[in-house]
């Protein structure tokens, strides 16, 4: 029989502690790997439910955890463009975190969320969503389009298009689930050479849920967007919070001309 060498001793022993801590996750979390479509969407759902709680149902379980990151991620843009903190929304954060079983959960699962996003940019929170059967629970007709549905719209639309100075691109998602469509614009926008200076992102859904999803993932992808809670038909909202990058670089309407061109923004 051959020896193991010191390395592959080491490595054997690496792969069974990770065996044996997905085991303990699976086992605690009372998920399994086959709802999901990857490993990481799996690793991260057992980390937000041993973040809530087993006795936690996963669909509380994955509420709690995105307010908890939409606040915290809130709270800095509304210091950037005040000076100050939010109390309601600190209040609020602490109230959501305190309720936690396992608060460090929290960050493990969105160091998760970034790595995945960081592979590839698309609605990861989205396809956890869908995997989990929560989409559509309350009857809002919710269908999540696939990322490479997305990408070949966002080609369509924009192709070959480069950066102009004088104009900035708005682009408009009234709908928009976990963001899918929105993040696949921006990310055909920036292989073409955009920069947040040269494009706004206006995304709104009536389900809340849909909205700290989008808010978290556009955040994280440092997307210049206005996101919105509301009915797009009625045009009625109950939030508008922008993004880090959206507070950096705003949205300003540009007046038009009598003969209807465009005047560059301010």
């Amino acid at each position: 029989m051959k020896a193991n060498t010191p390395s592959t001793a080491k490595a054997d022993a690496s792969q069974n502690r990770a065996a044996q801590t997905e085991t303990h996750t699976a086992a605690a979390s009372g998920l399994k790997r086959t709802w999901f479509q990857t490993d990481r969407q799996y690793q991260f759902a057992c980390l937000v439910q041993e973040a809530a709680g087993d006795d936690v149902r996963f669909s509380e379980a994955f509420d709690a955890w995105l307010e908890c990151v939409y606040l915290a991620l809130r709270q800095p843009v509304f210091k950037l463009q005040t000076g100050s903190i939010d109390a309601a929304t600190e209040e609020r954060y602490l109230t959501v975190i305190r309720r936690m079983a396992n608060p460090n959960k929290v960050a493990e699962a969105v160091a998760i969320l970034v790595v995945a996003l960081e592979s590839r940019a698309e609605d990861f929170l989205g396809s956890v969503y869908s995997c989990m059967s929560m989409a559509d629970v309350a009857g809002m007709g919710q269908c999540f389009t696939p990322t490479v549905v997305c990408e070949l719209i966002a080609q369509f639309n924009f192709g070959d298009r480069k950066p102009d100075p004088t104009h900035r691109i708005t682009i408009c998602d009234p709908c928009c689930g976990g963001g899918s469509m929105l993040i696949a614009a921006a990310e055909h926008l920036k292989n073409q050479g955009f920069t947040p200076q040269n494009y706004h992102v206006w995304a709104q859904d009536l389900s809340k849920v849909c909205f700290w999803m989008t808010y978290v993932q556009l955040s994280l992808l440092e997307i210049p967007a206005s996101v919105a809670c509301g009915n797009s038909l009625t045009q009625k909202t109950s939030i508008v919070a922008p993004t880090f990058a959206g507070a950096l670089f705003p949205y300003r309407e540009e007046p038009k001309r009598e003969s209807g061109e465009l005047l560059r923004a301010a």
